[in-house]
């Protein structure tokens, strides 16, 4: 199934002010902080764009068993996939998003960079959502898992270099360091997985994401999961 969608777009779309205004502060600037925050997203409108790529892939593309993932031979490795949480699978899309920036520049005001890394945050959220949108809308029957993804439900982080390899992340200008972290850093990935119905198993997986929280272990004080 060819469906591969390369997307390349203005930094300043899907409404990313919302999402700037959603974490938690920036509700609450003042006039002046605010005119700051605005000159910030101004001169990035210059200089950034957001580049994607993700591909909806039907269940004869790929299997999960034994702990992995496997789409056209790439295995992705997550306790998620060691048990048989998954009823129905009906198909999954994989993502990979990050901002290409046409000129270098470097900000020395710490606000400024406080400002400029909420920015591409929001930038970043803002077309990941739209593009879960479109896969749900296009797939219209099911239900969905929650973003699945390096450092969530059990997947350790260096699997971004399998979505990587899998959607060819070096045609979005994306390369990976030698401990396989994305350049640009403003890059996220993920997958979501899509089925006829979801076992109470994996239900309870997903209402408590923090079973397979590195931390879990060490009361990190941001949650009250127990075993």
């Amino acid at each position: 199934m060819n469906n591969t969608i390369y997307v390349e777009e203005k930094f300043h779309k899907y409404n990313i002010e919302r999402y700037f205004n959603q974490i938690k502060g920036n509700d609450l600037l003042s006039e002046e902080e605010r005119e700051i925050a605005d000159e910030i997203l101004e001169k990035l409108q210059k200089k950034c764009k957001i580049r994607s790529v993700s591909k909806v892939y039907t269940s004869s593309e790929f299997i999960v068993k034994n702990g992995e993932l496997i789409i056209n031979e790439v295995k992705i490795q997550g306790k998620l996939f060691e048990q048989d949480y998954f009823h129905g699978i009906i198909s999954l899309m994989v993502f990979l998003i990050t901002i290409y920036e046409s000129e270098d520049s470097t900000i020395y005001n710490l606000l400024d960079q406080y400002y400029e890394t909420i920015w591409k945050y929001a930038a970043l959220q803002g077309h990941r959502d739209n593009i879960i949108t479109e896969y749900k809308m296009q797939i219209g029957n099911g239900v969905f898992t929650p973003i699945l993804g390096p450092g969530y439900y059990g997947m350790d982080l260096i699997e971004n270099e399998k979505i990587y390899e899998l959607l060819h992340g070096r045609e979005l200008g994306i390369m990976l360091s030698d401990r396989k972290q994305f350049i640009p850093e403003n890059t996220i990935c993920g997958l979501m997985i899509n089925m006829k119905s979801m076992k109470d198993e994996c239900k309870d997986i997903i209402q408590n994401p923090c079973r397979y929280c590195a931390a879990a272990k060490k009361n990190c004080g941001f949650c009250n999961y127990s075993k």
